[in-house]
């Protein structure tokens, strides 16, 4: 849908409105508008409504901006801060800024260079009743700016230009429409003739859609603002909570499908599994045969190293017992002299070491008991 844009300027009692076509000037009553009283604009509002609605159809949008008194823009000097701080700080100590009282001032500011900020006020009533008075005119949204910033937009890049309304002349230079520097003067102190824009109140009703800068928002509207962001918000929330859900959902389903594949391909290869564990078991089983075969094919018989242990003793010597487990065995036996039939043993081949034991005592009196402990060295034969 076309988008129609009509341009308001308001000053003290005086204002203009443009159409694509026209701009007409009309009057108002400005105490009646500083209280609150939407009904003075109503005429003009609809005029320029009606005027916009024969050039082209569409939906209309109202462009507002304001003049002295309705605003007083100036350069500040403010410390480094973010633009919504900037607007807390001037709202607050408003009377420390601005010239004029407001019943309920509202602050646009925005920084123009370093440690220097452009500020507008304007009073809260007098927005909301603007934007009364649009709404019932039938138009679809409404914006105020100050003049400044609809001038700034008509110079586009001026080093400086002047704008006269009433008493008070506006000094400012511009680039890319927007304003970099900024000073208020009394009419009577305004630049020479050829620095001074005709008809400025025309020129502000035109470019009100042009500016860029400082909008001026009542406090009904930051209100409705702040209802909309917050039902916006809320939607998408939900949508977001909705997707989450669809998305966990999604993901379940896939995740169910893949688990239930998993099951059947581990069911379908169960019987293959059992095999193979069994025939895996069975080979373990043939290994550690192996390996005891191996090892009873490799070791020497007890009976082959008691005989070369027995081949060693001295003639009047004998073993009463014998007792093996691994690698060693336990003798134990008599002779004439311990220590040499002992001696003896230590030599035989295949004896590792052999450590004496104490021994039992003599069964005759002729002959010495002795004990060891013998061990082999592994495989072979003695």
């Amino acid at each position: 849908m076309t988008v129609l844009r009509v341009g308001m300027a308001l000053a003290a009692g005086h204002g203009a409105c443009a159409t694509t076509a026209r701009t007409e000037p009309f009057s108002f009553d400005a105490d009646a508008l500083a209280a609150g009283d939407a009904g003075v604009l109503a005429a003009p509002l609809r005029a320029a409504r009606l005027a916009a609605a024969r050039e082209a159809a569409g939906r209309v949008e109202l462009h507002v901006a304001l003049c002295a008194p309705w605003t007083a823009p100036r350069e500040l000097s403010l410390p480094p801060m973010r633009v919504t701080e900037a607007r807390v700080v001037l709202t607050r100590d408003h009377a420390r800024h601005f010239a004029l009282a407001r019943a309920e001032p509202v602050v646009a500011a925005r920084p123009l260079r370093s440690g220097v900020w452009l500020a507008a006020d304007a009073d809260s009533v007098v927005l909301d009743a603007l934007a009364r008075a649009a709404l019932d005119a039938g138009y679809s949204a409404v914006r105020i700016v100050p003049a400044a910033g609809a001038w700034a937009a008509a110079a586009g890049a001026a080093t400086t230009r002047a704008f006269v309304v009433d008493d008070e002349c506006v000094l400012l230079s511009a680039r890319d429409g927007r304003v970099t520097a900024l000073r208020r003067m009394r009419a009577a102190d305004a630049p020479p003739a050829g620095a001074i824009s005709d008809d400025a109140l025309g020129v502000a009703a035109r470019h009100a859609a042009d500016c860029s800068m400082l909008e001026l928002v009542g406090r009904e509207a930051q209100t409705n603002r702040a209802s909309i962001t917050l039902r916006l918000t809320r939607r998408l929330l939900g949508v977001a909570a909705a997707a989450l859900v669809a998305a966990a959902l999604a993901a379940y389903s896939g995740a169910s499908r893949r688990v239930a594949s998993l099951e059947a391909a581990r069911a379908a290869i169960q019987p293959t599994a059992r095999v193979v564990g069994a025939t895996y078991d069975a080979l373990a089983e043939l290994h550690e045969l192996r390996s005891a075969i191996r090892a009873a094919r490799t070791a020497t018989p007890w009976s082959v190293r008691l005989a070369a242990l027995a081949s060693a003793l001295p003639d009047d010597a004998n073993f009463t017992a014998f007792r093996a487990a691994g690698d060693s065995a336990v003798i134990e036996g008599a002779a004439s002299s311990a220590s040499e039939t002992l001696s003896r043993l230590r030599r035989v081949a295949g004896v590792r070491d052999l450590r004496e034991l104490p021994a039992g005592p003599a069964d005759d009196e002729a002959r010495e008991p002795f004990a060891a402990v013998v061990r082999f060295h592994p495989g072979g034969a003695p």
